[in-house]
């Protein structure tokens, strides 16, 4: 990693976002991680790159949790309606919660499928 770069760094700035559009999803491939912004109720727009995380994107676009634009004139638009609109901000940042309700558990469950396979 080059000098003056480090991870983990990106939490402090979401904190005092008051949206967040998620990295390397617009033109690169991949994208960031949406699960840090979510998990601090932030409203989120990404675009179509979301290869490295795509279940997780997928189910905060379908629990209208995130916003996905295509291109750079999508996410202006969509930066312009967050920003104007409390109301619709938090709707989107809200839905983070009720998104995250649905898979609470899961390392729980996980291990019960793994541990009652192995003793059967």
């Amino acid at each position: 990693m080059p000098a003056g770069h480090s991870t983990g760094e990106l939490k402090f700035f979401y904190e005092h976002a008051s949206l967040v559009f998620v990295g390397k999803s617009l033109t690169a491939e991949g994208g960031q991680n949406p699960i840090e912004p979510a998990a601090l109720g932030k409203a989120m727009i990404f675009g179509p790159n979301m290869q490295n995380f795509k279940a997780v994107a997928n189910a905060f676009v379908s629990e209208r949790a995130a916003i996905q634009v295509q291109d750079a004139a999508e996410l202006e638009q969509a930066i312009a309606e967050l920003l104007t609109d409390d109301r619709r901000r938090s709707e989107v940042a809200r839905a983070h919660w009720r998104s995250s309700k649905k898979n609470l558990g899961a390392t729980e469950r996980t291990v019960k499928i793994i541990t009652g396979r192995l003793t059967a």
